[in-house]
């Protein structure tokens, strides 16, 4: 299945230029895909990705929390946007990632979706929906 485009938002490295390399070492990278009907995303999780270089593996539909209802330009809090995804898409919307192959993803890069299998990453901070443990120091 090919999707038409992809546009890249990070919220570690907000791109201007287009261009976003991969690494795995991102805490968290947001990639819309243009094109995609309905909730279709819904069915990926198992599958693969291919985004110009990067191979991205989708482990789950990811659940959402409270930070899902503060508004990131005023930091007021709406509680309804919280309960509408849980009734709507049963408190999960998006989905989980991990990058299998790094690499260079330009905004416009056609998108195709997979049934090859990766091996997902071991269970661990954001794959179990917890926070990672930083080392005191």
């Amino acid at each position: 299945m090919l999707h038409n485009e992809v546009a890249l938002y990070s919220v570690d490295n907000i791109t201007t230029s287009g261009q976003l390399t991969l690494t795995g070492d991102e805490k968290q990278t947001i990639l819309v895909i243009a094109g995609v009907p309905g909730l279709a995303e819904r069915h990926w999780p198992g599958r693969t990705l291919r985004i110009g270089d990067a191979v991205i593996g989708v482990l789950k539909l990811r659940a959402r929390c409270v930070v899902t209802t503060v508004d990131p330009d005023s930091g007021v809090r709406d509680p309804s946007v919280l309960r509408d995804i849980h009734r709507r898409y049963e408190g999960r919307f998006a989905l989980d990632c991990w990058v299998a192959v790094p690499g260079a993803v330009h905004a416009g890069d056609p998108v195709r979706l997979t049934d090859e299998e990766l091996d997902a990453p071991a269970p661990g901070g954001w794959t179990l929906g917890a926070p990672y443990t930083l080392p005191a120091n």
